[in-house]
């Protein structure tokens, strides 16, 4: 067959055969030639890595400790051990600042002084207590000597 002939039968008009045939203008309009990623979450990340570090260990583990594999099983498990103490960092920052009050701390302790932060905090600890005790108390007497506590 001439190359005429092949090029006309490979972008011929689109037909219900979509995925076999390119397009007639020679334009990509399913992204075939694209490599799609599949994006893991940390947990899954971490979870295939673990598996991966496991059956590496035990491959290892059967292999002679002078030869080449023994070395490069070893090159392995320590390059999956720097993966998973990256998404080890990448987790504890995640979940540093798990919710809005979080967040309202961090701003809240970097708009003000050293010295009125510790004050902040000194009362914040102060009126927790307070709570505590109005708790405990609740627990022990009932609702009418809390509120006879809080009046006076």
């Amino acid at each position: 067959m001439s190359k005429a002939v092949i090029n006309g039968e490979t972008w011929r008009r689109r037909s219900a055969s979509h995925s076999t045939h390119g397009s007639s203008r020679g334009v990509n309009l399913l992204n075939w030639d694209l490599i799609a990623q599949e994006v893991l979450s940390l947990e899954q990340q971490r979870e295939s890595l673990l598996q991966a570090l496991r059956s590496t260990e035990q491959s290892r583990a059967m292999l002679d400790a002078e030869s080449d594999e023994y070395a490069r099983a070893g090159g392995r498990i320590a390059y999956i051990s720097r993966q998973l103490s990256e998404i080890k960092a990448k987790g504890t920052v995640a979940k540093r600042y798990q919710n809005l009050s979080d967040h309202l701390i961090k701003m809240f302790k970097d708009r003000v002084t050293p010295t009125e932060w510790k004050a902040i905090v000194a009362e914040a600890r102060r009126l927790h207590d307070n709570q505590e005790c109005l708790s405990e108390l609740q627990a022990l007497f009932g609702d009418s000597v809390v509120a006879e506590v809080r009046r006076g």
